[in-house]
């Protein structure tokens, strides 16, 4: 089978492979289309700008209206997963952000940028003023953004989420902007899409919410179908796809 994306979440990989199927995806479609929504996050959420918008339309006029301002080249961002799209969000944070960390215990260290620092988990967690994560979703990284990560944060740190809805627990999200330990929740994705217009995160004033749309171009869409189609191709001539999630067997 060919994974019409590059997440494999949702296939279970255990049964194709005591199957003998082969699966396949598509991993390197819009890296520049995901890693760019995520900084747009970040900016917006650094420079308040959504928070300045709805504040404006309910009168509010003043520059102080949503909270002080950090001086973004005094900023640390922290990137958790340096994989294709990491790697490409890191490059683009370094021109705006002071300091780039990151934290990807399945690299070793000559793979991690120059300008990028290595850190563990519990560090990237108590240095970062925005943490954008870039991890995809399994058994280790569900909830990984939880009650007792966001306990580590820095008080009033932001968390951008363009990956898996899976990997932030929504209701410790929410109770952390409740409590002020998240300055601002920005995500792409959702556990439950969409989510009812009652949701808390949907009515909270410190969130942005996208519609899973940090994929999106209309090159990165005819790229995806394209490669997904190949992937099929290349099975039929060759007896495997270009991109292997899952070693099968063929019959």
């Amino acid at each position: 089978m060919s994974r019409y994306g590059a997440g494999f979440d949702m296939v279970n990989t255990g049964d194709a492979q005591a199957c003998g199927v082969w699966v396949g995806n598509s991993p390197d479609y819009s890296i520049h289309e995901v890693a760019s929504h995520a900084l747009s996050m970040a900016l917006n959420l650094t420079r308040h700008l959504s928070f300045y918008d709805r504040d404006v339309r309910t009168r509010k006029w003043h520059y102080l209206s949503p909270g002080v301002l950090q001086q973004p080249s005094k900023m640390t961002v922290g990137v958790l997963g340096l994989g294709r799209i990491g790697k490409r969000f890191a490059h683009l944070a370094r021109e705006t952000f002071g300091r780039v960390i990151a934290c990807d215990p399945h690299l070793m260290p000559y793979d991690f940028p120059p300008y990028v620092e290595r850190v563990a988990f519990d560090g990237l967690l108590a240095q970062s003023d925005l943490i954008s994560l870039h991890k995809p979703l399994n058994d280790e990284t569900r909830n990984i953004l939880g009650a007792g990560a966001f306990a580590k944060m820095k008080k009033g740190a932001y968390l951008v989420n363009t990956v898996r809805g899976g990997i932030v627990d929504v209701d410790a999200a929410h109770a952390a902007l409740e409590g002020g330990r998240l300055g601002g929740l920005a995500l792409d994705v959702l556990p439950n899409e969409p989510p009812g217009i009652g949701h808390p995160l949907v009515r909270h004033p410190r969130t942005m919410l996208t519609p899973h749309a940090a994929f999106f171009s209309r090159d990165a869409e005819i790229e995806l179908r394209l490669k997904a189609a190949q992937n099929i191709i290349s099975f039929a001539k060759t007896g495997k796809p270009d991109y292997v999630v899952v070693h099968g067997e063929r019959t």
